[in-house]
């Protein structure tokens, strides 16, 4: 009997663990913003291009990218016409940054979606 009840405290602790892993998890990516469809070239600072793109936009906010960079693996055949380029993920200092580029980025919506790409609605 003992055993059985050291086996249930056991899945009990693996399944609050779980659960705190997830809120830790969920709470971390709430400082991330995701850019699609960003020109890229191979070996570039995504930190500074993320810059560098929001800097051509006019972007004024004061704005901490502790980092940047590219989801999954590079394209390996860039001369094919369906590939796009990787989304940048770019995790700011807090996610009232967060809502300050969205909210930019929703007011601009014009000037975010590269000539010649379908734009969805």
């Amino acid at each position: 009997m003992l055993i059985k009840s050291v086996v249930m405290q056991h899945t009990n602790d693996i399944k609050m663990l779980r659960e705190d892993c997830t809120d830790i998890k969920t709470s971390s990516m709430s400082y991330n913003v995701l850019l699609h469809r960003v020109p890229e070239k191979e070996g570039e600072n995504c930190t500074d291009k993320v810059k560098g793109l929001l800097q051509n936009l006019k972007y004024s906010q004061p704005l901490n990218i502790e980092r940047a960079h590219h989801l999954g693996p590079l394209h390996t055949k860039p001369n094919r016409k369906d590939t796009h380029p990787r989304p940048i993920v770019a995790r700011l200092a807090g996610p009232s940054q967060v809502d300050q580029l969205l909210k930019f980025g929703s007011e601009h919506k014009d000037k975010l979606v590269p000539t010649g790409s379908p734009r969805k609605s």
